[in-house]
């Protein structure tokens, strides 16, 4: 008897947890999905430049963000994505701008990559959230 009460025991325990864990999305863990999407969207943008020898960027608009191909009027679809601009979750924002990378994956803050390599680039943020891309390297942690 003392074994099935300790077996029940452990059962409601895991269930507990489980309920807890699948109970829902809470709105960190929607603004870390963004980030991560996001950054994973920056790191697609840089490897098309540096496999294409051309510029690539994406254009950030408030709530949302597309990629782009040689100046901002050339949207191309991101993979995975049904539209050609990824929204993001209620509450949550990015400023306004462009971040394009050359033929050298090198980032620039313009959207046609004219010009010399700024000093520093802008970090990105998702309430909170923040993305740093490295200058001259474009390196994305």
């Amino acid at each position: 008897m003392l074994e099935i009460i300790t077996v029940l025991i452990i059962i409601g325990m895991l269930a507990a947890i489980a309920a807890i864990r699948l109970g829902g999305i809470t709105d960190e863990s929607e603004n870390n999905a963004a980030a991560a999407a996001l950054r994973a969207h920056l790191r697609y943008a840089q490897i098309r430049a540096l496999n294409t020898q051309g510029v690539w960027g994406i254009d950030l608009n408030g709530t949302s963000y597309s990629l782009f191909r040689g100046t901002s009027a050339t949207v191309e679809r991101l993979p995975g994505e049904d539209n050609n601009s990824v929204g993001l979750p209620a509450g949550a924002s990015v400023g306004n701008g462009f971040v394009s990378f050359d033929e050298w994956g090198r980032p620039y803050t313009t959207d046609g990559a004219t010009g010399s390599v700024p000093a520093a680039i802008p970090n990105i943020s998702i309430n909170g959230k923040t993305i740093i891309i490295t200058p001259e390297t474009g390196y994305i942690p």
